[in-house]
């Protein structure tokens, strides 16, 4: 079970507008870290979208703060790098500061989790309360509660899967999506559920055992208005 940070986030962030209702394969042509949103969507707003490449100094900011917890260290410089102890519940991870429209969507790119039993690399949102998480003990990419508990068939993980999208579609339902090169999105799975108004955004990598290696490796996160 992802242990996180349900309870304590602190608000969302700005993210995608999307044409024609969010409700087809979504092109997003950002790949080698150059963000065109405007392009993909047709909603000629590239200039007003936000985009963290972790390029630091300071971790997390401006979105968000960040936290670590019983030997888990976080540091950014061109990648968000979270790496746990080798100690039951280690985390770090970065939590939004503000309250935001949910929108449609929110897109990072995930370039390496961490590995060993037990262990998790995750976006959650909360308000929906959802997550996309990759977890090496079963060698999984899934589409989740905030809690652990799957919304759909997990996907076998690759890390090729590097591109993660949580979004609304319409106002009843929530959906995760994967990409291999950022343009092209899979369906990982969907829940109906009543679409908040606002979102927080997390980012974090952990483990519940003491068994674990490798780092959560975070390289961009977007959102745009």
């Amino acid at each position: 079970m992802v242990r996180g940070r349900v309870g304590m986030w602190l608000g969302g962030l700005l993210v995608c507008s999307l044409a024609g209702g969010c409700d087809f394969v979504f092109r997003l042509d950002h790949v080698g870290g150059t963000a065109d949103a405007g392009k993909a969507t047709g909603d000629g707003n590239v200039d007003r979208c936000f985009q963290d490449d972790f390029t630091g100094p300071t971790v997390c900011a401006p979105w968000g703060m960040e936290y670590h917890d019983l030997g888990a260290t976080i540091s950014e410089a061109g990648a968000l790098v979270i790496t746990p102890a080798a100690q039951v519940n280690s985390i770090a991870g970065c939590t939004s500061l503000t309250d935001r429209p949910f929108g449609s969507g929110v897109t990072v790119a995930v370039t390496d989790i961490v590995r060993g039993l037990d262990t998790y690399t995750a976006l959650q949102l909360h308000g929906p309360d959802v997550q996309i998480n990759a977890t090496d003990n079963d060698h999984y990419l899934h589409f989740q509660r905030s809690t652990g508990v799957d919304l759909s068939t997990p996907v076998k993980y690759d890390p090729t899967l590097k591109w993660w999208r949580i979004r609304p579609v319409g106002t009843d339902m929530i959906v995760g999506e994967y990409s291999m090169d950022g343009k092209i999105f899979f369906p990982l799975g969907s829940v109906a559920m009543t679409v908040p108004a606002v979102i927080g955004v997390e980012l974090e990598a952990g483990t519940n055992q003491a068994t674990v290696s490798g780092t959560g490796t975070f390289e961009q996160l977007l959102i745009c208005p």
